[in-house]
């Protein structure tokens, strides 16, 4: 019996402990996803820098005839840094956040998936468990009423002996 009360106890533990996990994991997914939108928000407001810019530099040119020369330099030295490889740099860091935070899921997914059989296994076991007691218990009270049954026979049998003797 109290093997069993340990095992419950254990097995208790490990839900315990199984629980902790899952808030961990869920932590740990929320702050991924965090992550990935903060991420998207910085590339457009990037994208969106680089756009205005390059409106504003087309703007300057066409009002300053006289400048366009230095423009022109400004606008080479622009077009050096390779905005587009940088933005390829930029979604390449993204895509690969993404992918990580599409394997997190899946792994979430999966843990989530198994607690979710465990648990319902350690269910099905303790509801075994005492249904078994309850067959215990019931085959007890039997024999508990059965030994009561055969004492009171027993002392009706030696009352009955006893006053048979005491008549003769």
């Amino acid at each position: 019996m109290s093997e069993i009360n340990d095992e419950l106890k254990k097995l208790k533990k490990s839900l315990e402990k199984l629980d902790t996990y899952t808030n961990e994991i869920g932590s740990a997914k929320d702050a991924a996803t965090s992550v990935v939108d903060a991420i998207s928000e910085v590339q457009s407001s990037y994208s969106n820098s680089i756009e205005s810019i390059d409106k504003e530099v087309s703007d300057l040119v066409k009002t300053n005839k006289p400048l366009t020369g230095q423009l022109q330099v400004l606008t080479n030295k622009l077009d050096q840094v390779d905005f587009p490889s940088r933005l390829d740099k930029i979604d390449a860091t993204v895509a690969g956040i993404n992918q990580g935070v599409m394997n997190l899921q899946g792994k979430l997914d999966n843990t989530e998936r198994d607690l979710r059989e465990k648990i319902g296994k350690v269910s099905i076991l303790i509801t075994e468990f005492e249904r078994r007691q309850e067959e215990k218990m019931l085959e007890r009270k039997k024999e508990i009423l059965m030994n009561r049954n055969l004492l009171i026979g027993l002392v009706v049998l030696a009352v009955v002996a006893l006053t048979i003797i005491l008549i003769k």
